[in-house]
């Protein structure tokens, strides 16, 4: 979709599906292993 907005190399983070049949803690697990990523995105350093 980034592509065809004319934002080809637009950063994103992704994680697997399924999302909506996990635990509070499942999902708070996911989103601690995309920090890193997010983080780099936004220029912040760790």
């Amino acid at each position: 979709m980034a592509r065809s907005y004319g934002f080809p190399d637009y950063p994103y983070v992704v994680t697997e599906h399924p999302v909506a049949s996990l635990s509070q803690e499942e999902v708070r697990d996911r989103v601690t292993a995309m920090i890193p990523r997010i983080l780099e995105i936004l220029g912040v350093a760790e």
